[in-house]
C-alpha cells in the first residue's frame, strides 16, 4: 500500500475537517513559516527515503528477508 501525500491532499483533508457535522468548531488553520516549510519538506524527503527501503526489503519462500 502506499500513500501519496501533496499539498492538495492536506488542502482536502482541511475541507473535510471544515465541514464537520459535530457542531463543533473548525480547527483554526496553521500558517507555517519559511522555515518550518523547509523543515517539513525535509522530513518528508526522509520519510520518503525510508519507504523506499521498506519498500525493497523482500521476504523468501521460506520466511528469510533479503
Amino acid at each position: 500500500m502506499t500513500f501519496k501525500i501533496t499539498f492538495e491532499t492536506v488542502d482536502a483533508l482541511m475541507d473535510e475537517w471544515e465541514e464537520s457535522e459535530d457542531g463543533e468548531e473548525p480547527p483554526a488553520k496553521a500558517t507555517l513559516s519559511p522555515e518550518q516549510l523547509a523543515e517539513l519538506k525535509n522530513e518528508m524527503d526522509l520519510l520518503k527515503e525510508f519507504h523506499n527501503l521498506a519498500k525493497a526489503i523482500i521476504k523468501t519462500p521460506r520466511g528469510k528477508y533479503c
